[in-house]
């Protein structure tokens, strides 16, 4: 993952959450149609992502769709269980990853 900003983008259910995150990382907005560096989705994507992290319970949608990817078109995936600090989680994953060539 290169330096510098990244673009993010969340599903309906993770608004307040994407809102969160915009605050502590350093961000752009995303371009219509581009792929994002960063997604959070609670279901199957519905937008190319170089990254994405999965918010909830994995569901058989999530599963076909991981299934049917092409590969090396996502980067790195991220399951958060319900529970979890998902702020916390994604901001040191994406710390990690930004962190690997």
């Amino acid at each position: 993952m290169p330096p510098g900003p990244l673009t993010i983008a969340a599903d309906d259910h993770n608004a307040a959450l994407i809102a969160t995150l915009a605050q502590r990382l350093e961000t752009d907005e995303p371009t219509a149609g581009a792929p994002v560096d960063f997604l959070v989705t609670s279901r199957p994507p519905e937008q190319p992502a170089h990254h994405i992290a999965f918010t909830g319970e994995l569901s058989d949608e999530v599963d076909a769709w991981d299934r049917a990817a092409p590969p090396q078109t996502v980067a790195g995936a991220l399951w958060i269980p319900a529970g979890c600090d998902a702020a916390e989680s994604i901001v040191a994953w994406l710390a990690l990853r930004r962190q690997t060539p």
